[in-house]
C-alpha cells in the first residue's frame, strides 16, 4: 500500500480484506512495524529510482546525439553532455526556468475592458 501508493480501499481489496478488515490489521505492531521499516527504506528505493532515470537520460541524450536528422537537436545534446547536466532539458523546446517570461522584446498589452 505505500510503496505503490494506493488507498486504503484498494489495498483491502488488494489484500482480499474489507476496509475494516484492512484497519484493523493496520493496527497489528507485526504491520506498523513493517509499515516503519519500508517509510525508512523509501527515500534509497527512490535515489534508486532516479539514479536509473538518470542513466535512461543520458543515454536518450546519447542515442539523439548520435542519430536525429535535426542538426539543432544534435548540437544541444553534445552541448548538454558536455556539459554533463540534463536537468534543464525541456520537451517543448523553451530553456528550462524561462517558462513563465515572455521572450525578449515582446510586451502584452491587456484589452480594455
Amino acid at each position: 500500500m505505500v510503496r505503490k501508493g494506493a488507498t486504503e480501499a484498494a489495498a483491502a481489496e488488494a489484500a482480499g480484506l474489507t476496509a475494516r478488515g484492512l484497519k484493523k490489521a493496520l493496527r497489528r505492531p507485526e504491520v506498523i512495524a513493517l509499515a516503519a521499516q519500508i517509510h525508512k527504506d523509501l527515500p534509497s528505493e527512490i535515489e534508486q529510482l532516479l539514479v536509473l532515470a538518470r542513466a535512461t537520460a543520458y543515454r536518450t541524450a546519447v542515442d539523439l546525439m548520435q542519430t536525429s536528422k535535426n542538426e539543432r537537436i544534435r548540437e544541444r545534446m553534445v552541448a548538454l553532455l558536455a556539459r554533463g547536466d540534463l536537468s534543464d532539458v525541456r520537451t517543448d523546446g523553451a530553456k528550462a526556468g524561462n517558462a513563465d517570461r515572455a521572450p525578449a522584446g515582446y510586451t502584452y498589452t491587456r484589452p480594455v475592458q
